[in-house]
C-alpha cells in the first residue's frame, strides 16, 4: 500500500464539500494515495477517519475489497422501471414515478457499487418501488415495511414479501435480517431524531450490510425561495402517532452523517446530489431554471445520499464526531453555551 499523504481537516461548512465520508483508515489511506496521484485533492479533504473512534469494519471492507459488485444495466433499468409505473398499484399518483426517475436511477447505481454480485435479500422502507426494482434488476428477495399498506398486495402478487411498521413510533415487528435497506425520502417525514430510526434500522441488517438513504438538503435553493416568500417549508412536529406525517425536518450533509453515527453505523458517505425533474408549479419551474447555475455548488443541490455500514457489533454505539471534525462556527458556539 502506498505511504500515506496527510489530510486536512474536513470541513463540512464550506459550501464547496462534495458530501461527507467516513471510511476507516485503510481506506483512506489508500483511497488518498489514489486521489492524490490523479489530482483530485478536494475529493480527499473531507474525509473523516472513523477508525481512531474504534470502528471495526472488517465485513464492510470485505464486501469492497474479495467481492466483485454487481452490474447497472441501463436498459434492463428502464424496462424494470417502464413495469413499475404501468404494473402496480402506488400510493402516489401515478405521474409522480416518472417525474422523479433520476432519483430512482440514482439510488439502484449507487446501490450497484455497494452490493455484492449475488442475491441478496433487500428491505424497503416506504413506497416499495427500490424493492421492486432490485428483484427485477438482479433478482434480489424483496421485502417492503411501510404505514401505508395501499401497494401490498401488488407487492406479494410479484414475491416481495410486506409487513406494517411505523418506523417511527416502535421496533421492527418482524425478526429478519437483511443486506441492504433502501429509506428513500422517509426520514424527513419522521416526528423522531433520525439515529433512533436509523438504529431500530441497523439492528435489522447483517453484518457488513448497508442502508442507502436519499433526503432533502436542508441548504436546497428551494428552502431559501420559501422562507423569502413567507411560506412555510415543514409540517407542524409531533410526537409519534399511527399516521403518515408531512416533511417536517431536513438535513444538512453533516447532520445527517452525525445521526448515521450516532446510529452505531461505523462508515458513513454523505453526497450533495441534483435529482433532476421538473416541478409541479409554473413559478417554482422557473425558480428552479434560474438556479440551475448555484446548484454547480455542491451546498445547494437539492438532495442527499448517504450510505451506512453495519459493522459486526462490537463497534462503540452512538459516537458523536469529534470535535476537530465540526465547523468552527458550530465549535464556537458550543464552547459558548458551555460557558453560559
Amino acid at each position: 500500500m502506498p505511504p500515506r499523504p496527510p489530510l486536512e481537516s474536513p470541513t463540512p461548512a464550506d459550501p464547496f464539500v462534495s458530501g461527507w465520508h467516513s471510511p476507516s483508515a485503510d481506506l483512506v489511506a489508500h483511497e488518498a494515495a489514489v486521489a492524490c496521484s490523479l489530482g483530485d485533492l478536494p475529493q480527499v479533504r473531507h474525509r473523516v477517519d472513523n477508525a481512531r473512534r474504534g470502528a471495526v469494519l472488517h465485513p464492510h471492507e470485505r464486501w469492497r475489497r474479495e467481492v466483485t459488485m454487481r452490474k447497472f444495466d441501463e436498459a434492463a433499468f428502464d424496462r424494470a422501471f417502464d413495469d413499475l409505473v404501468d404494473g402496480n398499484r402506488w400510493q402516489e399518483e401515478p405521474q409522480y414515478y416518472p417525474r422523479y426517475r433520476s432519483r430512482y436511477a440514482a439510488l439502484m447505481r449507487r446501490f450497484a457499487t455497494r452490493a455484492p454480485d449475488r442475491r441478496i435479500d433487500v428491505l424497503d422502507i416506504g413506497g416499495g418501488q427500490l424493492a421492486f426494482l432490485a428483484v427485477a434488476l438482479w433478482d434480489d428477495r424483496g421485502c417492503v415495511a411501510d404505514i401505508d399498506d395501499t401497494g401490498f398486495a401488488g407487492l406479494r402478487a410479484r414475491g416481495i414479501d410486506t409487513f406494517a411498521w411505523n418506523l417511527a413510533l416502535e421496533d421492527a415487528p418482524v425478526d429478519r435480517r437483511f443486506d441492504a435497506i433502501f429509506i428513500s425520502e422517509v426520514i424527513a417525514h419522521l416526528p423522531v431524531p433520525g439515529h433512533i430510526a436509523l438504529r431500530r434500522l441497523r439492528t435489522l441488517l447483517r453484518p457488513g450490510g448497508i442502508l442507502l438513504c436519499s433526503t432533502p438538503n436542508l441548504y436546497r435553493l428551494r428552502n431559501v425561495v420559501y422562507l423569502l416568500r413567507g411560506r412555510p417549508l415543514f409540517d407542524h412536529f409531533d410526537v409519534p402517532e399511527v399516521r403518515s406525517y408531512g416533511p417536517i425536518i431536513e438535513y444538512s450533509a453533516e447532520h445527517l452523517a452525525w445521526q448515521f453515527e450516532k446510529a452505531g453505523f461505523v462508515d458513513c458517505t454523505v453526497d450533495l446530489e441534483h435529482f433532476a425533474h421538473i416541478p409541479n408549479a409554473p413559478l417554482d419551474r422557473v425558480l428552479s431554471a434560474f438556479g440551475a447555475p448555484l446548484r454547480r455548488i455542491p451546498r445547494y443541490r437539492d438532495n442527499l445520499l448517504a450510505v451506512g455500514t453495519a459493522g459486526n457489533g462490537r463497534e462503540a454505539i452512538g459516537p458523536a464526531p469529534h470535535a476537530s471534525v465540526l465547523p468552527v462556527d458550530r465549535r464556537r458556539d458550543m464552547r459558548a453555551r458551555r460557558a453560559r
